[in-house]
């Protein structure tokens, strides 16, 4: 494996999630298979000070524990990453790691509902971030915009807005090629008919879209978990 403080080592950690994805991995949630072990490379770019090393791997963790539905276990992960504006500002993966940050925040105002009104606001914050890229012209994350606004109208009882941008994630995702997001969208809004009326039918609409894209997006791992999940719900 290369040296730690190589530009290209930071790109390590996503090929080992894709290998998650992909099955080939003892424990999905966990950076530590075929491409790199998850305790060294953070035990190395901790010693070196490769913050933006150390971020990526706690960002490709949380992306792993919301794709899996370990919400809490994300929300853990949220606080051990830096602001990524201070760390590296120009970094790729800027625009997927707030839009997981996000999903996070809204996803746990439904766990903690103590703690309700801090989650959201917390979410809210990732989604203006995403807002003010797709208004400097980043159409590559107009998609993940639609995809929080779905989930902070859901939070707050808006339905028909929910429904709306859930439909717009899909569309934008679709439209511009993210299959991996298009899933997601699905997935998010098979749990709101679930959740909102017990709708069964648009439900399993739903189901078999997300399926269907995990399928062609090669995501085995996921799709397994989406199936075994939904058994006895549709």
């Amino acid at each position: 494996q290369q040296p730690i403080s190589t530009p290209f080592r930071p790109q390590v950690p996503h090929r080992q999630m894709v290998l998650n994805l992909l099955g080939y991995a003892d424990d999905p949630l966990t950076l530590t298979g075929i491409a790199m072990d998850e305790g060294q490379f953070l035990k190395e770019a901790t010693a070196c000070g490769h913050q933006t090393a150390v971020n990526v791997v706690h960002s490709q963790r949380l992306e792993l524990a919301y794709y899996f539905g370990r919400y809490s276990l994300a929300s853990e992960i949220l606080d051990d990453i830096k602001p990524w504006e201070t760390v590296a500002p120009a970094y790729v993966g800027i625009y997927r790691a707030a839009l997981f940050q996000g999903l996070t925040c809204y996803a746990m105002a439904d766990i903690e509902t103590h703690r309700r009104r801090k989650w959201i606001k917390r979410g809210t914050a990732f989604m203006s971030q995403i807002q003010k890229w797709v208004k400097a012209g980043n159409v590559n994350t107009l998609h993940m915009l639609h995809l929080l606004r779905a989930e902070q109208a859901r939070l707050q009882g808006k339905a028909a807005v929910a429904e709306k941008e859930y439909g717009e994630a899909i569309a934008t995702s679709s439209r511009n090629g993210f299959i991996h997001d298009r899933a997601l969208a699905h997935e998010r809004f098979m749990l709101y008919h679930l959740k909102k009326s017990d709708d069964t039918y648009w439900a399993r609409h739903h189901y078999d879209k997300a399926m269907q894209a995990l399928t062609d997006w090669g995501a085995t791992a996921l799709a397994d978990r989406l199936k075994i999940a939904s058994e006895g719900r549709l």
